[in-house]
C-alpha cells in the first residue's frame, strides 16, 4: 500500500519517514516494530512477539493505509494465507489472518456501495487453504468473501511444483543439482505444502544433513550427508522429524492432538492400533 501511495502523493524516500507521513499519530510506536529502520529488528527474523493490542492496532494501521490508497486509485488487495515460520503458532496465524480479511472486508464493501459515486474500486482476493476456510466456518469474513467470488481455494502443489519450490529456497537452476533421493523424501513428506517444504529445508540445513556447495566447475549443488552403511534414502528415512515440534508440519499437528479432550484422544489411539472396528468397551479399556 505505501509503495502504491508513492505514485498519488509526494512522499518521503525513508519508509519511516514515509510511514509517519500517512499513518494516523497514534500508530508511529508500531512502526519500529516492522522492521523498516536500519536499527530495527525484523519481527519474523527476531521471532518477535505481539501483544493482542499490538496485532489490532497493526490490522488497523494495514487497512487506513490500503484505504487510503483505493480512494485515490482502484486497488485490488490479496491476502494469501501462509501457516507461518516455526515460530508462530497455527490458532494465532488464523486468528490474526481472519482479523485482517474481516477488516478489509468492512472498507470494501464501504467502497463497493460507494462506486456509483465516482469512489475508487477496492476489490478483495482471498487466497485460504480449504481445510484453513473450513475450520473458520460460517464467520462473516469468509461468508461476504465467498458470496463475491473473492475467495480462491488453494491445493496440493504438483511434484513438479514441489521440486521448483526447493530450487528457489536453496538458491539453485537446475534440477538435477538436488539428489533425486532429497526430491521425493521432501515431496512425500511435505504434501505439497510449501510452508512444510521451507521447514523441511530448514531443519536439514540446521542438522546439517544436507548443504549446498561448489563442484570443481563451480556449479552449486546439494550435498546430502549419508550415514555410515546407507544411501541417501535410508539415510533420510532415518532422520526422527519427531523432533522438529516446534514446526508447523509437527508441532501443528501435536497441538491439535493435545487441545482434544479425553474421550476424543482415546479414539484417536485406538484407530491409531485397530486396523477395523472396535467397541465401547475395547474404547473403556484403553483408558
Amino acid at each position: 500500500a505505501l509503495e502504491g501511495l508513492r505514485h498519488c502523493e509526494p512522499l518521503p524516500a525513508d519508509m519511516v519517514s514515509a510511514l509517519k507521513k500517512v499513518v494516523d499519530p497514534s500508530c508511529h510506536d508500531l512502526i519500529g516494530l516492522l522492521g523498516c529502520g536500519d536499527d530495527d529488528p525484523s519481527p519474523i527474523g527476531s521471532g518477535l512477539e505481539y501483544s493482542q493490542d499490538q496485532r489490532h492496532r497493526l490490522i488497523g494501521m494495514a487497512t487506513g493505509l490500503v484505504e487510503r490508497l483505493a480512494s485515490k486509485r482502484g486497488t485490488i488487495v490479496v491476502c494469501r494465507y501462509d501457516n507461518g515460520t516455526n515460530t508462530v503458532a497455527l490458532p494465532l496465524v488464523e486468528e490474526v489472518y481472519w482479523n485482517l480479511v474481516n477488516s478489509l472486508t468492512e472498507v470494501s464493501t464501504r467502497f463497493r456501495a460507494k462506486i456509483g459515486r465516482d469512489a475508487k474500486a477496492l476489490l478483495l482476493c482471498v487466497v485460504v487453504p480449504e481445510d484453513v476456510r473450513k475450520r473458520a466456518g460460517r464467520a462473516g469474513a469468509v461468508e461476504v468473501a465467498t458470496s463475491h467470488g473473492w475467495v480462491v481455494e488453494t491445493g496440493a502443489m504438483s511434484f513438479r511444483t514441489c521440486q521448483e519450490y526447493m530450487l528457489l529456497r536453496l538458491g539453485l537452476n537446475m534440477p538435477k543439482n538436488i539428489p533425486k533421493a532429497l526430491q521425493n523424501y521432501v515431496a512425500a513428506l511435505a504434501e505439497g505444502s510449501p510452508c512444510y517444504i521451507r521447514e523441511i529445508l530448514h531443519e536439514l540445513q540446521a542438522a546439517q544433513a544436507i548443504s549446498v556447495a561448489g563442484d570443481s566447475e563451480n556449479e552449486m549443488h546439494v550435498e546430502l550427508q549419508c550415514f555410515p552403511g546407507k544411501d541417501a534414502t535410508q539415510s533420510l528415512e532415518d532422520i526422527n522429524i519427531a523432533d522438529w515440534v516446534h514446526t508447523n508440519m509437527v508441532g501443528g499437528c501435536i497441538s491439535l492432538l493435545e487441545s482434544l479432550d479425553p474421550q476424543e484422544a482415546a479414539v484417536v489411539k485406538m484407530a491409531a492400533v485397530f486396523t477395523g472396528p472396535f467397541s465401547v468397551l475395547d474404547l473403556a479399556a484403553s483408558s
